[in-house]
């Protein structure tokens, strides 16, 4: 009976887009950080996260995956994610637009070849070798920045690449698919 004259106050949050997956620390800049959430896009402070800022650019295309950063200073970005599996249920996936570049102006532009790309799991610059690797449901890929091309490495014939590591040192790389095992 109680309940019946009960008042909710809504306390937020009321601007939260999601959760945060992808976060990359300028190694030349300490203040400056990228930060990527499922589907609340892209934010970038630049006072070592003391306020964020929105990227703009991306409203049709809000689910940010990962994000890394090479040796050279260039920022790159994956869109998109597979399901995860927590305690044995599958969470949503959120699809995305592709694999994105930041360029020396600040924008955000798309690699060509990638926009039918709908889940990248993760980027992962590897800075020895001065390429991304990118963990996807196509597999295993690679891009080159010299040259601006992606390489698929046929690792994962069988499916989705969904988590990826390289050593420092450039020789050992790691992923892992779900049905395809590790390679």
């Amino acid at each position: 009976q109680n309940r019946a004259t009960f008042n909710w106050i809504d306390q937020g949050p009321d601007n939260v887009g999601g959760r945060t997956r992808g976060i990359v620390i300028d190694r030349n800049n300490v203040n400056h950080i990228f930060a990527g959430s499922v589907s609340g896009g892209l934010y970038e402070s630049i006072n070592r996260s003391s306020t964020w800022s929105r990227v703009d650019g991306f409203e049709d295309n809000l689910s940010v995956s990962s994000l890394c950063q090479t040796a050279d200073g260039n920022f790159y970005m994956g869109t998109g994610h597979s399901s995860d599996q927590i305690g044995g249920f599958e969470d949503s996936g959120g699809n995305g637009y592709g694999f994105y570049k930041r360029e020396s102006d600040g924008t955000w532009t798309l690699v060509d070849g990638t926009q039918s790309w709908q889940y990248i799991n993760e980027v992962v610059a590897d800075d020895v070798n001065n390429v991304v690797w990118i963990a996807s449901s196509n597999g295993l890929d690679k891009y080159d920045p010299s040259a601006g091309t992606i390489v698929d490495v046929d690792a994962f014939p069988s499916g989705a690449c969904r988590a990826l590591s390289v050593s420092k040192d450039g020789t050992v790389l790691i992923g892992h698919s779900i049905g395809g095992g590790q390679k």
